[in-house]
């Protein structure tokens, strides 16, 4: 939840910028028409910002994911036996 509440905040002060440079978009004056064409272009931007954003994460998980070695298998297979008896006395599995 509270990467939720990060990405909720940020996302209502993005949108309340946009909003707040969009109402004074006529206060630019007509010298900005660059500026004016990248507000309209913004939310746009923002979406394949975003994207591109969640692309390299991806990209960059898969890079670093971690492999179990060979060593560290029996233990994994000791583990899950534990586990097994452990259920079994409790009467959980037949």
């Amino acid at each position: 939840m509270k990467r939720f509440g990060q990405y909720f905040g940020t996302l209502v002060a993005i949108v309340a910028l946009w909003l707040g440079l969009e109402l004074q978009r006529a206060s630019l004056g007509s010298d900005s028409a660059l500026v004016v064409k990248a507000l309209h272009l913004s939310p746009l931007l923002a979406v394949l910002a975003a994207g591109l954003g969640c692309a390299c994460k991806l990209a960059f998980d898969i890079c670093t994911f971690n492999d179990y070695s060979a060593a560290e298998i029996p233990a994994l297979g000791r583990d899950i036996a534990a586990a097994k008896a452990d259920l079994h006395a409790r009467g959980f599995t037949d």
